[in-house]
């Protein structure tokens, strides 16, 4: 199974890790049934907003670590892809561009648009549903 992380679950899983949402995403770097994933611009904009709220940057640098080593890391395609304008957050366009682009069977997010997306895959799944399917 194919996963993408999505940036609000990243955060919650940076601080909180022993909650469910960062439970999951302990799930999804070590578990052999999933190919973990995490998009370059996810990155960028974690590192972005951690340091804004002036958070700790050693738990944020260890965490990037950790992510390095669990999930492949990919870049955001450039190009159009069909069916983005079914996106209604423009911030959610590079995500959705991953997802359809690497072929992903999931985008691991809280954000309700990729629940509802029109597609066969990708499927927006909450960290408690993925918590509970693997």
């Amino acid at each position: 199974m194919r996963v993408l992380i999505d940036t609000n679950v990243l955060f919650s899983a940076l601080l909180f890790p022993s909650g469910v949402v960062g439970k999951a995403v302990t799930r999804a770097l070590s578990s052999k049934a999933v190919e973990a994933f995490v998009c370059d611009y996810s990155i960028e904009e974690l590192i972005t907003i951690w340091m804004r709220k002036k958070l700790d940057p050693a738990s944020l640098h260890m965490f990037l670590e950790i992510l390095k080593q669990g999930a492949s890391i990919v870049k955001v395609p450039t190009k159009t892809v069909a069916g983005e304008e079914q996106i209604r957050d423009p911030k959610d366009v590079p995500i959705l561009r991953v997802a359809l682009a690497h072929k992903m069977d999931f985008v691991l997010t809280g954000d309700k648009d990729f629940h509802q997306l029109p597609f066969e895959k990708p499927k927006g799944i909450s960290p408690r549903e993925f918590f509970d399917l693997v």
